[in-house]
C-alpha cells in the first residue's frame, strides 16, 4: 500500500506551540501557545510540572494531497478507503529531566480546525469542536488512538471521518492536518501534570525521510476498518 511522508515544506511533523504556565488549568486551557518550532528532529506529546511550571506540548501532522504519494503516483482523482497513521517514537531517557513514555496511558490524534499549511502558537487549540475546558472526549473529533510506548513503531488506524476528510484534501488538492495529545491531557484527568521529576509522553522521530511520520493509504473500495481502531506492531486493540 503506497505511503504519504509529511510534510516537509511547511515543517511536516511540528512540536506544537508549547503552553507553560503557573496553573494546570490555564495551561490545558490556553487559547494559544507561547512557542512552537518546526526544525528540530522530534516532535512531542508530553506533559510536565517542573520547577512549579506546567508543560504541554501537542504536536501537529501535515500531509499535502496536492500532489504525488511516496510511489510518484498522482493522489488527484484517487479514492482513499482506508489509512493508518505511522510513526517512531524515540527511547526513554534518563538523566538531569527524565523522559519516559506512559505506557498504560493513549496518545490521540484528532481533527484540526483552522490550521494553515504551517504552524503557530495560534494552532495550540485549534481543535476541531474545542470546548474550553473539560475533556475533549465525545466532543473534539477524534481519528484514532494507541497506547504509548518508548523505542517502537506505532500505526494507528484512522477512523471513518478522518478518511472523509482526507478524500476531501484530495478533492481540493489541499493540506490534510491532523494534532496529537496524550490521554491525560485529552480527558484532563487527575494525572495530567502530576509529575513533578519527569516528562511524560512520547518524542517521534521526524529528522529524514526514513523516520517522518506517514500516511499508509488503501485506494478505491469500501473501507472495512474500524471507527477507533489502534494497532502496536500489528497487533489489535
Amino acid at each position: 500500500m503506497p505511503n504519504l511522508t509529511a510534510s516537509t515544506a511547511d515543517g511536516y511533523t511540528s512540536v506544537s506551540p508549547t503552553q507553560s504556565s503557573i496553573t494546570k488549568a490555564d495551561t490545558r486551557n490556553s487559547t494559544s501557545g507561547t512557542s512552537f518550532n518546526n526544525s528540530i528532529n522530534f516532535v512531542y506529546a508530553i506533559h510536565s510540572a517542573i520547577f512549579s511550571r506546567y508543560y504541554l506540548f501537542r504536536p501537529l501532522f501535515f500531509f499535502d494531497f496536492s500532489g504525488n504519494d511516496d510511489d510518484g503516483t498522482s493522489l488527484s482523482g484517487q479514492t482513499v478507503s482506508a489509512a493508518a497513521f505511522e510513526f517512531t517514537t524515540t527511547a526513554n531517557i534518563t538523566g538531569f529531566v527524565n523522559w519516559f513514555a506512559e505506557t498504560d496511558k493513549k496518545v490521540i490524534v484528532c481533527k484540526t480546525d483552522g490550521v494553515g499549511s504551517s504552524i503557530d502558537t495560534g494552532d495550540f487549540n485549534r481543535l476541531d469542536n474545542w470546548p474550553s475546558s473539560g475533556t475533549y472526549e465525545g466532543t473534539v473529533t477524534k481519528y484514532g488512538e494507541v497506547n504509548q510506548a518508548a523505542n517502537a513503531s506505532l500505526s494507528i488506524t484512522l477512523s471513518a471521518q478522518a478518511i472523509t476528510d482526507i478524500n476531501a484534501a484530495i478533492s481540493g488538492s489541499t493540506i490534510f492536518s491532523m494534532a496529537m495529545l496524550t490521554e491525560d491531557d485529552w480527558t484532563f484527568s487527575g494525572d495530567l501534570f502530576s509529575s513533578t521529576s519527569q516528562l511524560e509522553g512520547i518524542r517521534i522521530l521526524s529528522a529524514n525521510s526514513t523516520t517522518k511520520p506517514k500516511l499508509n493509504l488503501t485506494y478505491g473500495g469500501a473501507s472495512s476498518a474500524p471507527v477507533y481502531n489502534a494497532a502496536l506492531f500489528g497487533t489489535n486493540f
